[in-house]
């Protein structure tokens, strides 16, 4: 029997530098509390929270930080962009202090994007120590 609950905070900005070049940050914190089984545990990696490691690869835990950040320059259709994320899972007793475990080792990934309206491939490397993972490619539909 599970009684938890769940709360995530989420932080988009979108900074134009110029007409066609802007930096994007898209943050998020959230935990998990109470009785909760392994599947409501959070874990990240993959496309949306640390590209370059695969899909909810990284520890699961009761607390997480995902923080991507993107450099893009759009010409006319099409949209070039350079990525860096970072990403952490922890186990916290203290619930209610969701940067507690930023303190500790994350995993971060570079990447560049190329792309238009309505399809865009990334490509990133892993940047964790140690890390021999080879670059991983995504593709994103964004329009169908």
């Amino acid at each position: 029997d599970f009684d938890y609950s769940r709360q995530d905070i989420t932080a988009n900005l979108y900074l134009p530098l110029h007409r066609d070049l802007g930096i994007r940050f898209f943050t998020r914190l959230g935990g998990v509390d109470g009785k909760y089984g392994r599947q409501h545990q959070v874990a990240l990696g993959g496309i949306g929270s640390v590209g370059g490691y695969a899909y909810k690869s990284l520890l699961a835990s009761n607390q997480y930080a995902a923080v991507n950040v993107a450099f893009t320059l759009h010409s006319g259709h099409s949209v070039y962009t350079v990525l860096w994320n970072y990403g952490n899972t922890w186990d916290s007793a203290d619930y209610t202090n969701y940067t507690a475990g930023l303190q500790d080792h994350g995993v971060n990934s570079v990447g560049i994007g190329l792309g238009d309206d309505d399809a865009r491939w990334q490509i990133y490397k892993p940047l964790a120590d140690g890390a021999t993972a080879d670059w991983m490619v995504y593709v994103r539909f964004i329009d169908f």
